[in-house]
């Protein structure tokens, strides 16, 4: 029975057979994933459920801060991989899963602490390379506010279809990192060499990408930011 229902991905089914009313998860409370071994007992229901919701929180931030999501998700599957492969044991993924749940809430907090919005995060972790820091850069931050303001103010309906307003953000784009005479970033995402150091023309790249996730339908954004 509880293969079932978890093959078939019902997440509320798992807390009915726990004998468990769905709670509030969206914000990954403390007294969620502090009590979770005491709410479901059975270890393998504990990791389909955390599973599933990391993912889902991963998914709705794909949709705004690109660089953030594909860290964690990285970070997600591996875990997963190496419970797959038996390398860790079910109560070993279990906590591993819930330090990644805390840690992606705490990057939440940290930008919330610069004062910076949803919109303003996705573009100071572009800039910072590492969205796993829990340092707080107020430079980055003065940055990212002037990037939102600028790319703001070129948007069109279509303009990640008409190549002349994309050059045109692009350029607004290189010469605001110029004016904060932005150095250099290195970065750790994306798997690669964790020494990697991106130019300006890549950070400008960097930054257009995220752009085109976060305004790709503009201006309808209001409904197309999740509220994480």
């Amino acid at each position: 029975m509880f293969s079932e229902g978890l093959a078939a991905g019902e997440v509320v089914d798992v807390f009915r057979l726990a004998g468990e009313e769905r709670p509030e998860i969206s914000v990954l409370s403390d007294e969620f994933l502090d009590n979770l071994t005491e709410r479901i007992s059975q270890q393998d229901l504990q990791v389909a459920l955390l599973r599933r919701i990391l993912r889902s929180e991963i998914k709705a931030r794909s949709r705004v801060n690109q660089m953030e999501a594909k860290l964690f998700s990285e970070r997600l599957e591996e875990m997963l991989a190496r419970y797959a492969n038996r390398q860790i044991t079910s109560a070993e993924v279990v906590r591993a899963l819930v330090e990644l749940a805390k840690e992606m809430r705490e990057s939440r907090r940290r930008h919330q602490k610069l004062g910076l919005t949803r919109e303003e995060a996705a573009f100071y972790d572009a800039l910072s390379g590492d969205p796993e820091s829990l340092k707080a850069d107020p430079e980055l931050a003065r940055i990212a506010r002037d990037l939102v303001k600028g790319i703001r103010a070129d948007l069109t309906v279509d303009w990640t279809q008409r190549e002349s307003r994309e050059a045109a953000i692009r350029r607004k784009i290189k010469r605001l990192l110029r004016k904060h005479k932005f150095r250099e970033i290195a970065s750790s995402a994306g798997g690669g060499d964790p020494g990697r150091r991106f130019n300006l023309e890549e950070t400008t790249n960097l930054i257009l990408e995220q752009a085109r996730a976060l305004y790709r339908r503009w201006p309808d954004l209001t409904d197309e930011l999740p509220v994480l």
